[in-house]
């Protein structure tokens, strides 16, 4: 009986770390999304400025 209660322990111990790592995971993730939208809005607004300066001359 108490290897029973063990088990469940070490699987509910196991099993919030998992979460925790998931989560971890995904926030990297967002935070990588959001740096690539980032680098890719500024790279429209350098070719629109690009255009309007050659338009422009």
């Amino acid at each position: 009986m108490e290897k029973i209660l063990l088990i469940f322990v070490v699987l509910i111990v196991f099993v919030s770390f998992g979460n925790d790592a998931v989560d971890g995971i995904k926030s990297d993730a967002d935070t990588t999304k959001t740096n690539t939208s980032t680098v890719i809005s500024n790279a429209n607004t350098d070719t629109s400025d690009l255009a309007g300066i050659s338009t422009s001359n």
